[in-house]
């Protein structure tokens, strides 16, 4: 979630559910936003079970 200095966040891309044993790509374009900005990673999980994971790799 990309947040300017003192505004508001926006969520750009949301992935649920189990996405498997393998690396995936995704890519979110940034450039189009025009000041400074904040990214925020965010992981969830439910109250069944605490089990997961959540990797990032490559961020350019």
């Amino acid at each position: 979630r990309p947040r300017p200095a003192g505004g508001n966040s926006a969520l750009l891309w949301s992935v649920n559910g189990n996405q498997g044993n393998k690396w995936l790509q995704a890519n979110v374009d940034v450039s189009v936003i025009a000041s400074d900005f904040e990214i925020y990673f965010e992981g969830k999980f439910n109250q069944i079970t605490t089990a997961g994971s959540i990797a990032l790799d490559d961020l350019y």
